[in-house]
C-alpha cells in the first residue's frame, strides 16, 4: 500500500505574490542552465520505471520489491527484483512475458511466493525456491487470486479470490452482454485456505460475505480478516473478526467507519488497523484493538493530525508510522501508550516501505527531480539508495522546488513550494500563477 508518496515530476504548488513575502525554509542549489540539459517530453515518462513493494526477507538479508517496466504496447509489465545485501547488486528476479507482482517470504526464507497471470488471464499464486529453479503455480482456479499471505508455521497460504464464473455468466461474456446488477452480481473474494503438503484448498468464509484484507495470528490456527457480509460498494461495513481454523468466526470490531490496512502484533495480542475518528470519509489515524476484542483505541489521534500511511510493527512491540507532513512523508515510531518519537528526515520522500527484525527500514524514497529507487536506512538512521533504475532520466534538466512557509488570515501555517524557469538569475521580476 503506497500513501502519500510525492508524486514525482507532478504540479507544485505555486505562490501568489511575491516571494520575497514569504518565510523562506529552503534553498536549493541554482538550476543548471537550459542548455546543458536535454528537454523533458511526455515521450520519456513511457522510460520511467516505478518501484512498489519492498519486502525483507526474514533474516533481513535480501529484499524482494517489484519493478514497473518502460511502457509497451498499452501495459506495463511488472516483474519482481531482488536485492542482496551482502553483494550490494540488485537483480531482476522473475522473468515473463506477463507480470508478477505481491512477492511473500516464507516464514523460513527458503521460498517466495508472488501472484502472476503468466499462465493464462486469471491472476494466481506461484511459488520460487530459493535455491533456484522455475516458479510453480500452487493455485489453478478459474478467478483471480487478489491477496496472499503464509501461515507462521509455513505449512498453509491463506488467499482471497472469489468463486469462478457460472456457465451461464461466460456464456455471458461471450456474447458481449455486459449488462449487470452493481453489488448483485459482482462475486466477492472469499478467503481460501491452501494445504501446501496436501495441495488442497477450500473456502472458509460464505460466498456472500466480501473479504478485503487478512493476516494470521502466531499460533497459525485463526486468520484476522477485515470483511463484511454486506459488501455494498457505497457504504461502509467493513468489520475485523477472527476466523478460526477449527471452524468458527468471532467479530472482533462492529463495522464503524472505513478501515484499512490490518496487521498483528508480534505477540499477537493485539491488532491494528487504520480508521477514521467517525463515520469517515477515510481512514485517518492508527487504531489497536485486542485480538479477543474489546474497544478499540486510537493509538495516534491525539499527538498527530495528520493521516497515517504504511506502517510496521518491530519486534519489540512498537510501531513505525509513515505520515505526510506539507510536501514530505515522515518516519515515526509509536509505543504501544502511545508516546510518539520522529525520525531524522532521509534525502528521499519515502513512501512504501519494510521494517526488517533488525530496525533497517527498505523504503521507496523519491524527489520532485528524481525517480523512485530503493532506499535503506539502517538502524542507526543512514540511509542510502541501493538501485539505480532510472539513471536514463538523469540528462534531462528538473526544476527543484522552494519551500515557503506563512500564515494564512486565521494564523494557520501554510506550506507552499516555488518553481522558478531554468537559468533565472533571481533579480528579474516574474509572473506568478
Amino acid at each position: 500500500m503506497q500513501k502519500h508518496a510525492a508524486v514525482w515530476l507532478g504540479i507544485s504548488v505555486l505562490v501568489a505574490g511575491s516571494a520575497g513575502a514569504q518565510e523562506k525554509t529552503a534553498q536549493p542549489a541554482a538550476a543548471p542552465a537550459a542548455e546543458e540539459k536535454k528537454i523533458l517530453s511526455p515521450e520519456n515518462f513511457l522510460e520511467l520505471r516505478s518501484v512498489q513493494d519492498p519486502q525483507f526477507s526474514p533474516d533481513g538479508q535480501r529484499v524482494a520489491f517489484v519493478v514497473s517496466e518502460p511502457l509497451k504496447s498499452e501495459k506495463r509489465i511488472r516483474h519482481i527484483w531482488m536485492y542482496d545485501k551482502k553483494s550490494g547488486a540488485a537483480r531482476q528476479f522473475t522473468y515473463s512475458e506477463k507480470s508478477e507482482t505481491t512477492p511473500r517470504w516464507s516464514p523460513d526464507g527458503t521460498k517466495l511466493a508472488f501472484l502472476s497471470n503468466r499462465g493464462g488471464d486469471e491472476q494466481q499464486i506461484y511459488v520460487l525456491s530459493m535455491t533456484g529453479g522455475e516458479a510453480s503455480p500452487v493455485t489453478k482456479g478459474k478467478a483471480s487470486v487478489s491477496a496472499l499471505a503464509w501461515s507462521p508455521d509455513g505449512q498453509s497460504i491463506a488467499y482471497l479470490a472469489p468463486d469462478a464464473k457460472s456457465e451461464a455468466e461466460e456464456k455471458k461474456i461471450k456474447d458481449k452482454d455486459d449488462a449487470r446488477v452493481v453489488d448483485k452480481d459482482d462475486k466477492q473474494p472469499r478467503l481460501r485456505i491452501l494445504n501446501l503438503a496436501k495441495k488442497e484448498e477450500h473456502a472458509v468464509t460464505p460466498a456472500a460475505w466480501k473479504v478485503e484484507d487478512l493476516k494470521w495470528m502466531p499460533d497459525s490456527q485463526s486468520i484476522v480478516v477485515q470483511a463484511t457480509n454486506k459488501p455494498a460498494s457505497d457504504q461502509f461495513t467493513n468489520g475485523l473478526y477472527s476466523i478460526w481454523l477449527r471452524g468458527g468466526m468471532d467479530e472482533l470490531r462492529a463495522p464503524h467507519g472505513p478501515i484499512d490496512d490490518l496487521k498483528i502484533s508480534p505477540d499477537g495480542k493485539q491488532v491494528s488497523f487504520a480508521a477514521a475518528r467517525d463515520d469517515g470519509p477515510s481512514p485517518h489515524d492508527l487504531w489497536l484493538i485486542g485480538s479477543e476484542g474489546g474497544v478499540a483505541r486510537n493509538l495516534t489521534g491525539a499527538s498527530l493530525d495528520r493521516p497515517v500511511g504504511n506502517y510496521h510493527w518491530a519486534k519489540d512491540g512498537s510501531l513505525t508510522i509513515l505520515y505526510a507532513d506539507g510536501f514530505r512523508n515522515k518516519f515515526a515510531v509509536y509505543s504501544r501508550t502511545g508516546e510518539r518519537k520522529d525520525l531524522p528526515d532521509v534525502p528521499a520522500n519515502p513512501g512504501e516501505f519494510d521494517l526488517a527484525s533488525t530496525g533497517e527500514i527498505a523504503f521507496v524514497g523519491q524527489t520532485s527531480v528524481a525517480p523512485p529507487e530503493l532506499w535503506l536506512r539502517d538502524a542507526e538512521g543512514k540511509a542510502q539508495q541501493v538501485t539505480h533504475l532510472n539513471e536514463s532520466l538523469k540528462p534531462f534538466g528538473l526544476i527543484a522546488p522552494e519551500f515557503y512557509k506563512y500564515k494564512s488570515f486565521d494564523g494557520v501555517e501554510i506550506e507552499a513550494a516555488l518553481l522558478k524557469p531554468a537559468g533565472y538569475d533571481g533579480k528579474s521580476k516574474l509572473p506568478t500563477v
